[in-house]
């Protein structure tokens, strides 16, 4: 959806404008989804070799657990929801909380920029986290792996508002405004999370999150 010449050239549009600004009213393009693990282990490495080599070492030796299935995380996710090998999910826990026990040292660093690229790496951790949970659900049930990457979606969305508090009453305008359309259109994406078997998707997630409206229903899938 995003590959396309039309975001290349806004990319390189707001590259321009931030630049002719300040950088406290600069402007994020932020992507949500899982689908990239180990591009994000990659993003994680790449952070900690800068700021704390030794942290680099241990987090290399927890990726190492992906080694063993090549490019195509579906492979992982096979072989371990069949049972054919164990599963990474405690090294990818053991990496997240690491950065985010050293997360007051690592933002000291710089100021902003310091920040920005915790957060950053943080968000990049998490990708890995739930991507491992997500491709082991995928030989599941479907709704289970849809709702995840959901979940996934909204909960950045929500690290997002908290980290950024300039943007706060702009997310929930969105939200809002988009609650609005879909219920104007009778469209899916009004539909809440339910019981087991039901299916979400982020707005309605980040609707139920935000505590915005809970009234749209569920449809069984």
């Amino acid at each position: 959806m995003w590959r396309n010449a039309d975001v290349v050239d806004f990319i390189g549009w707001l590259r321009d404008y931030n630049d002719s600004i300040q950088i406290p009213q600069r402007i994020g393009f932020y992507g949500l989804d899982l689908y990239s693990l180990h591009a994000s282990m990659g993003a994680v490495l790449s952070y900690l070799n800068r700021v704390d080599p030794e942290a680099a070492l241990r987090a290399r030796q927890r990726y190492a657990c992906f080694d063993h299935f090549g490019e195509d995380p579906q492979t992982y996710g096979y072989a371990t929801a069949s049972g054919m090998t164990p599963s990474c999910e405690s090294e990818v826990i053991s990496q997240l909380m690491e950065l985010q026990k050293s997360a007051a040292k690592y933002a000291a660093l710089d100021g902003r920029m310091a920040a920005d690229d915790l957060f950053f790496a943080e968000q990049n951790a998490r990708v890995v986290l739930n991507a491992e949970r997500y491709y082991r659900a995928m030989f599941g049930r479907r709704a289970s792996t849809w709702n995840m990457r959901d979940e996934h979606m909204a909960g950045t969305l929500d690290s997002l508002i908290a980290f950024d508090t300039r943007s706060s009453e702009t997310n929930l305008a969105l939200i809002d405004f988009m609650q609005q359309y879909s219920a104007r259109h009778d469209m899916e994406s009004s539909l809440v999370f339910g019981e087991t078997g039901r299916r979400a998707n982020l707005l309605a997630t980040s609707v139920r999150r935000t505590g915005r409206d809970s009234a749209c229903p569920a449809i069984p899938m």
